[in-house]
């Protein structure tokens, strides 16, 4: 790919992308003067509501990787305001502070992240070609995230006939339910309340769904980062 392409590819990306970071830098400068959480979700939204436009335009494969940085920004701003809003309806004092001023650094390190993968398009024939790489590494880890809902719902089927058990599941028997079901897809433990199961990405990433004994589902990846995985190694 010659400079030029180069150059436009970098001015294509900028120019779809300027809209969402000019959101996210309000919604930011709102938060260094102070706001209240009413007022926060509010501006989330708007700025999610932008960065989904974004989403809807399908941005060529270069500014791909720039588009997801920034979705991963706005799931933690999203994350912030709903951590937020929880504490206020428990009505604890100091709660969930830390969480919050954790997610709102997880949303400040995407957004430079979003930004150092803009200006690398400037670098050139090999920059576009790195980016498009990495687009084909987020549409491979796209595609690893569906097949993995697909097996949660399969083994959620299992557990149905079998008295609400996941005892016994194996990536054959979670076939016969739902025959897409890809080579890749391990079950790693399966219990009367709990499982962990994961499949790998043409990537190289895997992803990881684990109910504990409560019930409560976590949703691993790795390497935290790279194409789909987030930096906190969390996709859920």
């Amino acid at each position: 790919m010659a400079g030029g392409d180069s150059t436009a590819a970098y001015e294509n990306c900028r120019r779809q992308t300027q809209p969402v970071f000019t959101s996210i830098e309000d919604l930011r400068s709102h938060l260094d003067v102070g706001v209240v959480q009413s007022d926060y979700a509010r501006e989330v939204g708007d700025a999610n509501a932008t960065y989904h436009r974004l989403a809807a335009a399908n941005p060529e494969a270069p500014c791909q990787p720039v588009a997801l940085a920034l979705g991963e920004a706005m799931d933690s701003y999203a994350e912030a305001s709903s951590e937020w809003n929880e504490c206020i309806v428990e009505a604890e004092e100091f709660c969930g502070e830390g969480d919050t001023q954790e997610l709102w650094l997880d949303a400040d390190h995407a957004v430079a992240k979003a930004r150092h993968r803009l200006n690398a398009l400037t670098g050139g024939a090999d920059a576009v070609a790195a980016a498009t790489a990495e687009a084909a590494h987020v549409e491979a880890d796209a595609l690893a995230k569906e097949q993995m809902h697909l097996a949660q719902v399969a083994l959620e089927t299992y557990a149905v006939d079998h008295r609400g058990s996941y005892e016994g599941a194996t990536p054959a028997k979670l076939r016969q339910i739902e025959p897409t079901l890809p080579s890749s897809l391990e079950v790693k433990e399966t219990g009367l309340e709990y499982f962990s199961i994961s499949v790998g990405s043409k990537s190289g990433n895997w992803f990881e769904i684990d109910r504990e004994f409560d019930g409560e589902l976590t949703f691993k990846c790795g390497e935290a980062g790279d194409a789909g995985c987030p930096g906190n190694g969390e996709w859920g």
